[in-house]
């Protein structure tokens, strides 16, 4: 093995976690976008806390996200 070779092994292990930790922003369901707009653009305050509160629940959404929202 050369040590380029090595060194790129190195960068593909190094930056894995880094990019799994790393929330993709496709990754937020689509509720939590209409939230946010219905929170910022429409003043929708509560219809907004119902969709937030409904991607809170999702066990497929990320972590990060469910906090976030």
């Amino acid at each position: 093995m050369s040590a380029y070779q090595l060194v790129f092994i190195l960068a593909v292990f190094a930056a894995t976690p880094a990019a799994l930790a790393a929330p993709d922003e496709s990754a937020k369901p689509e509720a939590f976008y209409r939230a946010a707009y219905l929170q910022t653009d429409e003043r929708d305050y509560a219809a907004a806390a119902d969709l937030f509160e409904q991607v809170t629940k999702q066990k497929g959404a990320p972590q990060q996200v469910r906090a976030e929202a």
